[in-house]
Formats: C-alpha cells, structure tokens, sequence
C-alpha cells in the first residue's frame, strides 16, 4: 500500500512544462472608447498596428512601450493588434473594443461669443483643419523620460469629463478633452517635457498652447486667461504654460485639458493613468 501511494506522489509531483511567456501586455486590459492604450513589450518590437493604423512605438523607462489611441466614436467591435518584433517574429491579438456610454448635456453659447450654434459649428470646423494639419506631423523624437502628469495643483476638480455630448441648439458637439476647475489664474504646468508648436489666441478655444511630446503625442491647453511661453519653447514637466481663464467658448474659469495621439482624442485622465 504504501509503495502505490509512493507512486501517486511522484505522479503529481511531476513537474509541470512552463508556459511560453506572452510577449506583449496591454493597459487597461479592457478597453472602451476614448482610452488611451499603452502596450509593453516583453522584447523589442520593430513596428506595430491597431486596425491596420501604424501606431508610435518607442523606449521608455528602459524597455520599449507602444501607445494608441481608441477614439470615442469608434464602433465598439473586435480589432486587431500586430506586432512585427526585431527578431523576425509576429504576434497579432485581436482585442475587443466596448462602448461607453458619455453623458449628454444641453448646454447654451455664450453671449460674448456673438455666435449662434450654426456659425460655432463652422467655427470650430475652420479651427479644426488648422489643428489636424499640426497633430498629424510627427516628431520622432521622444521629448520625455519621466511619467506624464496632470496640468494643475489640484486636479481633483472635474467640471466637464471627455467625451460628453453638448446639446447646443439643433447641433451636438463633443468635448474632446477633460474640464478642470479651478481659480482664475491658477497656475497650469506642462504635463511633461516637450516643444511648443503653437501659443495663439483663438474666438472659441480662447487663449491656447499646444506642446508636442514626441511620437505622435501632443497636449492642448485652452480658454487659459494667460500665456506664459512662446513657440519653439523646449519645456520641461511642470513648466508654466499659462493660467487658467474662462476665455473663448466658457463662461466659469477652467483648463480644458485634451491630449491627442496620432491624431486621436484620448481621455487625458486614462492617457496619464496607464502609460506608467
């Protein structure tokens, strides 16, 4: 009796195959429109795509990270990501996309505007094909080296969350960045280090700096009440870009905070979150 449980032992003592190591990890492991997605590598990557769209793959903090962007009006489904990695080898996962449900907020123009909803819609179209033209060049370079964080002290404050849908007149318009409120004049930092492209005062998003970080990835900082740098400045994280303000299209002092990745309007809360 005893030599059978001997066996029994050795049986289950076997030792177990290990299992061959995944080479790539995503954050957030569940995605939904508006995230920001940063995937790590387990060896060096040579390219990467989500839905057939090259994505920024880049060094950081040692090893290698990719990030994209699933903007908030992408159709909740099944997408791929490919990875070409550097010794000849191709991984593909296919990752699910789910929709997330943004709130819907009636929310009127503001007198000093002097616009009706029509003439805001083409407004901020015209606006929009100065800003594609400046998100969609992509610096190569990596500016940063440090984690990216949130422009203000205090940063507890959400007035207005990415992706809300305004009702305004017979016109729905997104808000394709995060309110935060907080005292005019409040100082706002650079979310980290990067070169600014453009610091001008627009008739909707009121005074505004747009600060290129690299690989694709820009950060948007509007309706501040003042500018504290100029284009082609090289600035570092925390560095002072302006003051919050209520100029432009708002009426309460606030930072509208959006960042934009390849192009795509990302959740700047999620961005900072998971790209660690």
């Amino acid at each position: 009796m005893n030599r059978i449980i001997l066996s029994c032992f050795i049986v289950i003592l076997l030792p177990i195959a290990a299992r061959a190591e995944t080479p790539l990890a995503l954050s957030p492991k569940t995605l939904f429109q508006g995230d920001a997605v940063v995937v790590s590598f387990s060896k060096n990557p040579r390219s990467a795509t989500f839905d057939g769209a090259a994505i920024s793959v880049f060094p950081y903090a040692g090893a290698y990270r990719a990030v994209f962007g699933v903007s908030a009006t992408k159709p909740p489904g099944a997408y791929v990501l490919r990875v070409d990695f550097a010794d000849g080898t191709v991984q593909e996962q296919t990752v699910a996309v789910r929709a997330k449900k943004f709130p819907l907020v009636v929310l009127g123009i503001p007198e000093k505007l002097g616009l009706t909803p029509t003439g805001l819609v083409n407004k901020l179209q015209t606006e929009k094909v100065i800003l594609d033209e400046i998100f969609g060049k992509k610096a190569e370079n990596v500016f940063f080296s440090s984690q990216f964080g949130l422009a203000l002290a205090d940063n507890r404050r959400v007035g207005s969350v990415f992706g809300e849908i305004r009702q305004t007149g017979e016109t729905q318009i997104r808000h394709m960045g995060t309110d935060f409120t907080a005292k005019k004049g409040a100082a706002v930092g650079a979310i980290n280090a990067g070169l600014v492209r453009k610091a001008y005062v627009d008739a909707v998003y009121g005074n505004s700096v747009i600060v290129d970080h690299g690989q694709g990835i820009f950060s948007f900082y509007i309706h501040l009440d003042t500018i504290r740098v100029k284009e082609g400045a090289a600035l570092k994280k925390g560095s002072l870009v302006g003051t919050v303000g209520n100029t432009g299209y708002a009426e309460t002092p606030h930072l509208h905070l959006s960042i934009k990745i390849n192009g795509v309007s990302v959740d700047p809360i999620s961005f900072v979150r998971n790209l660690q």
